[in-house]
């Protein structure tokens, strides 16, 4: 588990954030998909299996916490809205 943990945060840091690009703030994984087929945060893989990991992290995109919060943000801006009309 401690080699699935090093493999997750060294490809953060890797790869970067997938809208700037930043590879120098606090990285995140964000599920790309709704929260109903989230598992579990990646942050916290512990007691699952290598290949349920493996699932979970396709279905995530790299997101520096800056525009993960301005994307979640958005989302849920956009959500409320359409719920009120």
């Amino acid at each position: 588990m401690v080699l699935i943990r090093r493999i997750i945060h060294r490809y953060k840091h890797l790869t970067g954030c997938v809208d700037c690009g930043r590879t120098d703030r606090i990285l995140d994984y964000d599920h790309d998909g709704t929260e109903d087929e989230k598992l579990f945060e990646m942050a916290n893989p512990w007691g699952w299996t290598p290949e349920e990991i493996w699932v979970e992290f396709m279905k995530c995109k790299v997101r520096c916490k800056r525009c993960h919060g301005k994307r979640h943000a958005t989302a849920n801006w956009s959500k409320s809205r359409n719920s009120t009309r």
